[in-house]
């Protein structure tokens, strides 16, 4: 369901700047591998799971300033576009937001910014 037509049919969702539901998008896209570690083992990975885990659900709170109960109601409306977000370069900004209320819940942005080397596939160790 897409934002515009979640604030139509959900009173549950807050009134949000464009910025603030960008920034929700852009750090649970980032967030994905932290939101499935918490998942149980039988939760598809190529979907995204029902519920948010409370780090994730405290750090997007505090770092997009809307309200925690809104969290998991805004991502109920979002969460299949924010899966089917690629992983982006984050803003200085948004970097900072990291370091200010991701990094005391175990959350970076930066243990997502690896490359995995193709010949590392094939080798036998």
């Amino acid at each position: 369901m897409s934002y515009l037509a979640a604030l139509q049919c959900d009173a549950g969702v807050p009134e949000l700047s464009f910025t603030q539901v960008s920034t929700f998008m852009r750090f649970l896209s980032i967030l994905k591998d932290d939101i499935l570690l918490c998942q149980p083992h039988f939760v598809p990975t190529d979907a995204p799971p029902p519920f948010l885990p409370p780090s994730v659900q405290v750090f997007t709170s505090k770092a997009v300033d809307i309200p925690y109960e809104s969290v998991q109601t805004l991502w109920d409306c979002l969460q299949d576009d924010v899966w089917a977000l690629c992983n982006t370069k984050l803003s200085p900004t948004e970097e900072e937001l990291f370091r200010a209320h991701g990094w005391s819940l175990g959350l970076s942005e930066s243990s997502h910014s690896y490359f995995l080397v193709p010949t590392l596939l094939f080798q036998r160790f």
